[in-house]
C-alpha cells in the first residue's frame, strides 16, 4: 500500500474514532482486506489510547453486540447483503464505513434492520468537510460537520491522485 493511501485511512480512523467515542464499548468488525484492516487497527488504537474498550474481529467471525463499527469496501455487488448480516449481529448503535452505508442503503431489508438501532456514517459531501449523520428510525439526519485542516485535505487530493 503507497503512503497516500496509508495516511488517508490514518485520516479515515480518525472519523470513525470521532463517530463512536461516546460509546463505553466497541467491536470493530472489518472485512479482510488490507484497507479495512488498517483501518480497524487504527480506530481500536486511537481508542484504547483514550481508555476506551474495544476489539476486533472479521465480520464473519462476529458475535452479537451492542455497539459495532462495520469496515467494508469497497462499493460492489455483493457488499450491502455483507452488511445487513454485520447489522444483524449490533443491537443498539452501528457505525458503518461509508461504502458500507451506501451499500446497505440499497438493499432489501435495510429499512426494517436500520429501524432497531441507530446508524451512523459519515459523508464527504462539500470539499473540505465530512458531514456527520445518525439514522435513527429510519430517518437521516445530520449531527455535525467536521471542517479538514490543509493538512487533511492534502492527504485527500494526494489518495484522491492514486485512485
Amino acid at each position: 500500500m503507497e503512503p497516500e493511501e496509508l495516511s488517508y485511512r490514518a485520516l479515515l480512523a480518525v472519523v470513525y474514532w470521532e463517530l463512536t467515542k461516546d460509546l463505553d464499548t466497541l467491536h470493530v468488525l472489518y472485512e479482510k482486506s488490507e484497507s479495512c484492516s488498517i483501518i480497524a487497527a487504527a480506530v481500536a488504537a486511537l481508542r484504547l489510547a483514550s481508555g476506551m474498550r474495544t476489539s476486533i474481529s472479521p465480520i464473519e467471525e462476529a458475535e452479537e453486540v451492542d455497539h459495532g463499527l462495520v469496515l467494508a469496501g469497497p462499493y460492489r455487488e455483493g457488499l450491502g447483503e455483507l452488511v445487513l448480516k454485520a447489522l444483524g449481529k449490533i443491537r443498539n448503535v452501528a457505525v458503518l464505513h461509508t461504502p458500507a452505508y451506501f451499500a446497505v442503503s440499497e438493499t432489501p431489508g435495510f429499512q426494517d434492520v436500520a429501524r432497531s438501532r441507530e446508524v451512523r456514517y459519515a459523508v464527504r459531501e462539500e470539499p473540505g468537510e465530512i458531514t456527520y449523520y445518525k439514522l435513527i428510525n429510519g430517518v437521516a439526519k445530520a449531527v455535525g460537520i467536521r471542517k479538514l485542516s490543509s493538512y487533511e485535505q492534502r492527504i485527500v487530493r494526494m489518495y484522491e491522485q492514486l485512485v
